[in-house]
């Protein structure tokens, strides 16, 4: 599925809330024709209902110049699973539309959701076509709603629903079909708030293919949740919940991020954790969109059995309010040492564990660590990953990342990349 294109025949049409959603392009009744004519649409799509020009006008009133262009709702076609991939839906609008937009919009509204998430299984490609009028223009936002909202409501989430960890160690879906989590991690939301947003979510989903945003909340740094007074961490709460809706009506998974780093030890703010976990989860526990991180890169001198004692009370906490919810687990020296987690893991269930690297400074010993704990059985996760050096500066070694995502797709092992965020260092995006 890739976002609906809106053609209008003049600029005069654009208003604010479609520029914002869509790419628009101005054409005229005939550039649009010869568009459809390179497509060399019909050629190209064999199993769409056809309907001539006189049935399209005493059907809908579509004028003569629509009459020309393929017209196809979901009651035309009879069944989405007509379509095979890289079809198109073109749904034309014009001064004499009612009867097509009552049509179009009372599928999406009543037969509805179930068969609009077929769009993602077929890429299905959907094209508005404004020709003409201003109410033309009005039926072609309804309808750009409607899609938007109705494609959004049946998407990734809708379709995989509430993931878990099996028995084998993968994530697994509704359906117990494995699950690779594929996602960008935001930096301290403190720092960069201005990336947290449906748009931006949704540019991230739709054009680099990913399924999970990661939320960081940092807990100690400059900003951290933890040693800031109540008025900051209010903003970030709100920054917070701000991305966790964007991705729920994105229809994404979402990681929620304890993001322990300077203070090195999670027991240190284990209260504040409790605290935060419970807000969150209380909230949220119903929504099978959301993943809780406890405990980012546990460092120092941070032992195994120091974050397995926090780690059971925080997962505890968490379990009353969301018990089916996938908990992310760190592990000693940043988030590396998933050998020593493997040979005492946790006694809860639904549990991942995190592996840490950035491909220019970790490379055999590291995965040799993932081998060793894969081999024990334990489930991992790359909460966390860079092609940089691990100062999140130096060189990028393509090279060693391309074995990383080698070993991590061989081994049906989920990832998040570091980090979406304009700061001066080699490892943002942006």
């Amino acid at each position: 599925y890739q976002q609906p294109l809106i053609w209008f025949p003049a600029e005069s049409c654009l208003t604010p809330s479609v520029l914002k959603r869509f790419r628009i392009y101005s054409l005229t009744h005939l550039k649009i024709e010869k568009l459809l004519r390179t497509l060399d649409y019909f050629n190209q799509s064999p199993s769409l209902v056809l309907r001539q020009r006189s049935s399209l006008h005493n059907l809908y009133g579509v004028t003569d110049v629509a009459g020309v262009v393929l017209v196809v709702s979901l009651q035309l076609v009879g069944s989405l699973n007509d379509l095979t991939d890289n079809r198109v839906l073109y749904i034309i609008l014009n001064s004499n539309d009612n009867g097509l937009v009552h049509l179009v919009a009372d599928n999406l509204t009543c037969t509805g959701l179930s068969q609009i998430s077929l769009f993602h299984n077929h890429s299905f490609r959907c094209h508005l076509v404004c020709l003409g009028s201003q109410n033309s223009l009005n039926s072609c936002n309804i309808l750009a709603n409607l899609f938007d909202s109705a494609i959004e409501a049946a998407g990734i989430v809708s379709e995989h629903g509430q993931l878990s960890v099996s028995s084998s160690g993968f994530v697994v879906d509704k359906n117990q079909s494995v699950f690779q989590i594929q996602g960008i991690s935001t930096h301290n939301l403190a720092w960069y708030p201005e990336y947290v947003n449906v748009d931006t979510f949704r540019k991230l989903r739709d054009e680099f293919n990913i399924n999970t945003i990661r939320l960081a909340m940092y807990t100690a740094e400059d900003g951290g949740y933890c040693v800031s007074d109540d008025t900051a961490r209010q903003q970030m709460l709100a920054c917070l919940t701000s991305g966790i809706e964007a991705a729920i009506q994105l229809d994404m998974y979402v990681i929620v991020d304890w993001h322990i780093l300077s203070d090195s030890n999670p027991n240190l703010y284990k209260e504040t954790a409790l605290s935060f976990f419970e807000r969150i989860a209380s909230t949220y526990g119903d929504k099978p969109n959301i993943l809780y991180e406890i405990c980012n890169e546990p460092n120092g001198d941070t032992s195994w059995d120091e974050i397995k004692s926090y780690s059971v009370d925080v997962i505890d906490r968490i379990r009353m309010y969301a018990p089916q919810s996938i908990v992310i687990v760190g592990t000693p020296t940043w988030s590396q040492d998933v050998d020593i987690a493997s040979s005492s893991p946790i006694e809860r269930t639904n549990l991942l564990y995190s592996l840490h690297f950035y491909a220019a400074t970790h490379k055999e010993d590291l995965q040799s660590k993932m081998q060793t704990a894969l081999t024990n059985g334990l489930p991992v996760f790359v909460s966390e990953f860079g092609i940089t050096e691990a100062s999140g500066n130096g060189i990028v070694d393509t090279t060693s990342a391309d074995t990383w995502m080698k070993l991590l797709n061989e081994n049906g092992i989920g990832y998040i990349y570091w980090n979406l965020s304009n700061k001066d260092e080699a490892c943002a995006l942006l």
